[in-house]
């Protein structure tokens, strides 16, 4: 904060994360309330879904172009997937 302040005093909108909306937080209120545990499962699903489905949906549901994007072997890309309960086809509907 101190490199990044244009001023010399630092204030609350100097600090991108503190004015952050909050759907774009990392940890939401409906968590706090969770143990550590439940918490990151739910913060790591999240983040799951929402990165696959935008790998996805930029490369049209083509799997073996989005694992490349994101650096994963197809078939990891496709564990995942499984794993998060995500089809390809899924991609179409978050498309704008």
């Amino acid at each position: 904060c101190v490199l990044l302040a244009p001023g010399e005093e630092i204030k609350l909108e100097d600090i991108d994360w503190a004015t952050t909306p909050e759907q774009d937080r990392l940890v939401s209120d409906e968590v706090i309330d969770l143990t550590y545990k439940e918490a990151k499962t739910r913060a790591l699903e999240r983040f799951h879904k929402d990165y696959l489905l935008g790998v996805l949906s930029r490369h049209n549901g083509n799997v073996t172009r989005a694992a490349k994007d994101c650096g994963l072997e197809r078939q990891s890309l496709q564990q995942v997937m499984r794993r998060y309960g995500i089809k390809a086809t899924d991609a179409h509907s978050t498309e704008k």
